[in-house]
């Protein structure tokens, strides 16, 4: 057998590919040990044939093309990424080729090697003899040597001690990427979003690499190939294919025709337990997804569960079942999370590609700007899942969208996603950037642009961290700069009216937390609109400014809250003139001019 040293757990050389050094002869002789072999571009090359360092002294026979040439990052000229260390996207989205693929990606076989095997070996993709670096000069028909062709390049991806090296990978499209397991554990590098993996559905091995094992693809789209171990989903890493043969993948155009369900019988509610995924996805399929909410928002009033996360699942089955026409379904029950979900699913299958053309498009149908803001806020949820929630990268991504109110919209979406989903494990991945014994990170790391929008969501975050001791969040919001304390607060309140559901009496009570003033206003405003989402909220809105002293700071402040709220939600005359009838006498008439 012989011994050599095994590829480091981080790190290589200017290529991106992780060095290998020369084997030593250690009893049985080995063609890497001998004066002929080549050790060069993370490979030995010897007796016509190639191995990659499997560690532990194990050499793994590689097939197929050998590396030769390296891809620079086409911003920078090496591997891209943010100051923390976290990998970059390109300023700019790839150059289209003129053609599509003409075959499916393939996707070789997963290599087992047993531990008493002295050369183990693996086969991937392509198959065929190991080349050489330069093509044979073979002569052509008319007796001319043909000229050196360069080889094709294949590349490395090692995993050891829960880390992808390299983390980020450029590559020429139609290369393959040879994955080899030098840790002691299973892995299974697949596309995302995980668990379904469905960007690109052929980065699969669908099964597990074992300790010692390889298995390749070949990337013949050009993209940023998003990929995380299945088995462990915070480890990730990424491909960037680029110069390929991929036609342009076209602009979204949402110009489907409407579509249209029977009225589910009143038994549906027995016969379908909407929570249960198999029985929503059907329900949806012959109901439509409207009334799929409809049955989550009963739900949530019967129990004081929020469905929102439900509701974010059933958007997901909807995008999955009709295409983009899903996205266009505004229902605001459960928190507008049905347009969140299809929103997240619309990436999962275009990722950036047209990003800010897409966003356009999918919220050109929104009647408001209260709608519109759900689009983007649901828009910042799907590029946090996207990224693998890489919250830096999501928030740059935000930028695509209009300035201004469209930016901060999705940036909140970035940063509520980061709380819901890093705290609750939607989808099985989890964020760094939340830690659970302190109350204001990552809001106090990040550009001092996005501070604001992140406090907005944080205090669902501090909820966890104080145990739901209200108490102590609020004396957090504090200890921030004024500007951010403002949001701090409506977030309080947000939260607040979650934990006391459907008591605008102990909410109030809760708010006086927060100081007298602007702060307790923005606490009680945050309350109140909490459960004010659809027609069915209107009733407690206006009771919760009713309980509030007549005329002052605090009541003048919840009304101008609802008010606007109700222009967007309640849309026939009767339900408007009937809420303007029920506030008090001296603000009907604003009321219904606002109403128009």
């Amino acid at each position: 057998t012989t011994t050599s040293s095994s590829v480091p757990e981080a790190g290589g050389d200017e290529t991106g590919v992780a060095a290998i050094t020369r084997p030593t002869l250690s009893g049985d002789e080995h063609p890497c040990a001998s004066a002929a072999a080549r050790i060069e571009d993370g490979y030995c090359h010897a007796d016509g044939r190639r191995w990659a360092d499997g560690g532990e002294g194990d050499w793994i026979e590689v097939e197929g093309p050998a590396p030769t040439t390296t891809v620079p990052d086409i911003r920078t000229g090496d591997q891209a990424g943010h100051e923390d260390g976290t990998p970059g996207l390109p300023d700019d989205e790839p150059e289209p080729a003129s053609s599509p693929p003409t075959s499916e990606p393939e996707r070789g076989p997963v290599t087992t090697m047993p531990p008493d095997d002295p050369a183990p070996t693996s086969t991937s993709l392509p198959s065929g003899p190991a080349p050489t670096d330069t093509a044979t000069e073979d002569p052509d028909e008319d007796g001319t040597p043909v000229e050196d062709q360069p080889a094709e390049k294949e590349y490395l991806v090692t995993y050891a001690g829960g880390v992808f090296t390299p983390q980020r990978l450029d590559i020429p499209t139609g290369s393959v990427v040879t994955f080899v397991n030098q840790s002691e554990v299973p892995v299974w590098p697949a596309s995302n979003i995980h668990p379904t993996h469905a960007i690109l559905s052929s980065f699969d091995p669908l099964q597990t690499i074992p300790p010692r094992g390889s298995w390749s693809y070949r990337f013949e789209r050009d993209g940023y190939w998003r990929y995380h171990n299945h088995v462990e989903p915070s480890e990730v890493g990424m491909v960037v294919a680029l110069g390929g043969g991929e036609q342009e993948v076209l602009p979204l155009l949402i110009s489907m025709p409407e579509l249209h369900f029977p009225v589910a019988p009143p038994s549906a509610a027995e016969e379908y337990n909407v929570n249960d995924d198999r029985e929503r996805r059907d329900f949806i399929k012959l109901y439509g997804a409207a009334q799929a909410l409809e049955l989550l928002h009963e739900h949530e009033l019967a129990t004081g569960r929020s469905c929102h996360d439900q509701a974010h699942v059933a958007g997901r089955i909807a995008y999955e079942e009709f295409g983009p026409v899903a996205i266009t379904v505004v229902v605001h029950e459960c928190q507008a999370g049905l347009s969140h979900g299809a929103i997240e699913a619309f990436f999962a299958e275009r990722g950036t590609i047209h990003l800010e053309e897409n966003i356009n498009v999918i919220c050109s149908y929104a009647p408001n700007p209260f709608t519109r803001h759900q689009c983007l806020h649901g828009i910042g949820h799907g590029l946090m899942a996207w990224t693998s929630y890489e919250l830096h990268e999501a928030l740059d991504l935000c930028d695509h969208a209009p300035e201004g109110y469209d930016q901060l919209s999705c940036q909140s979406g970035v940063f509520m996603e980061n709380v819901v989903g890093g705290l609750s494990g939607v989808m099985g991945h989890s964020s760094e950037y939340i830690q659970a014994d302190d109350p204001h990170f990552p809001c106090d790391i990040v550009q001092a642009r996005y501070i604001d929008q992140c406090y907005f969501y944080q205090t669902s975050h501090m909820m966890y961290v104080f145990d739901s001791d209200f108490t102590k969040v609020a004396k957090a919001c504090l200890e921030i700069p004024y500007s951010a304390q403002w949001h701090c607060f409506a977030s309080f309140g947000r939260d607040v009216s979650a934990h006391h559901y459907q008591d605008p009496a102990r909410s109030i009570e809760t708010c006086n937390l927060a100081p007298e003033g602007d702060l307790r206003v923005v606490c009680l405003s945050g309350a109140v609109q909490d459960g004010f989402w659809d027609p069915s909220g209107a009733s407690r809105a206006l009771e919760f400014c009713a309980m509030l002293a007549d005329n002052n700071t605090e009541q003048n402040g919840c009304y101008e809250t609802i008010i606007p709220r109700t222009v967007n939600i309640l849309t026939g005359p009767s339900e408007r003139g009937a809420f303007c009838a029920a506030l008090p006498e001296a603000r009907q008439a604003s009321c219904r001019e606002k109403m128009g």
